[in-house]
């Protein structure tokens, strides 16, 4: 499930810049939709929780080594309780969806988690004290909207397996308010180290009692799929380096189309009409809600 790191929207740059940030974004979603698609390769055989340990175990080698002569510099925080608290919701969003991938098409799954910006705006009225107009709150409804759509309760085409991407995405929404707060104080580097450092030793305790063995191959998988994390990751901040996050978050949509992509040709899952129909809603509303917080900004 793709995260959104802890910064503050940059200026939008030159036109290099823009066109910079947008490949990163594009790049990003799909390294996103590598680990995702991994994981849920994996989760066939191996328990979700030791999947997203792994992951996470993955990132932290990676970043220890990448970033060693910096760690001293970049560990202080006195936002320590904040960033434990934000790294316990990250690991929920992750268990949450990686467990739902079991069961629900990446697609699907993509979509639905697509909710979380949707889901962060309306949390901003109570945590953050935002002003959302009508319009906006309409636009929020329609997403959730595309979700049952998706999701079809009260049916016989409902899995109650997918409301667990929908719990992830509001987790993840919780989590992008807690990283309004986090960002005040703490870098956007700092604030990933200990988002992977945390998310590692959070699982760590958990996973021998979720523990099944693992062949050569699939430690592979799962190795790869953390690397593919960190990457996303890395591609994410630069993207939010070279430009403003107004001028790329409608890139971040094309997760589905990479998620689309990879089920079909990997998994040979096909979404059905309302599946389709479902996302569309969701990627439309969230496009609407995106550009009023823009007109919004700029005081239209």
């Amino acid at each position: 499930m793709t995260t959104e790191p802890a910064t503050a929207p940059s200026p939008s740059g030159t036109a290099t810049d823009v066109r910079i940030g947008i490949l990163c974004m594009l790049a990003a979603m799909l390294a996103f939709t590598v680990m995702d698609s991994l994981s849920k390769h994996l989760v066939r055989t191996q328990d979700p929780l030791q999947v997203v340990w792994g992951i996470y175990v993955v990132q932290a080698v990676v970043l220890c080594t990448v970033m060693a002569r910096r760690l001293p510099r970049l560990l202080p925080s006195r936002q320590v309780g904040l960033q434990a608290l934000r790294a316990a919701l990250l690991v929920a969003t992750s268990v949450c969806y990686v467990t739902g991938l079991r069961h629900v098409p990446l697609a699907e799954a993509g979509a639905i988690a697509m909710l979380a910006p949707l889901a962060f705006t309306a949390l901003a009225v109570p945590f953050l004290k935002e002003r959302v107009g009508l319009r906006r709150w309409a636009g929020v409804a329609a997403g959730f909207l595309g979700a049952m759509i998706i999701i079809r309760p009260g049916t016989e085409a409902m899995q109650v397996a997918a409301l667990l991407p929908l719990a992830a995405a509001l987790l993840h929404a919780l989590y992008q308010v807690v990283t309004r707060f986090v960002a005040r104080e703490d870098s956007v580097l700092t604030t990933l180290t200990y988002s992977v450092l945390f998310c590692a030793l959070i699982m760590t305790p958990v996973v021998p009692f979720h523990w099944v063995p693992m062949e050569a191959s699939q430690w592979g998988l799962l190795a790869a799929a953390g690397i593919a994390g960190i990457i996303a990751e890395y591609a994410l901040i630069q993207s939010l380096a070279r430009t403003s996050a107004a001028v790329v978050a409608p890139y971040t949509y094309s997760y589905l189309l990479w998620a689309a992509l990879v089920g079909l040709i990997v998994f040979g899952e096909r979404p059905d009409v309302w599946a389709a129909l479902g996302a569309a809603v969701i990627v439309m509303s969230g496009i609407y809600v995106w550009r009023r917080e823009r007109a919004a900004g700029q005081g239209g």
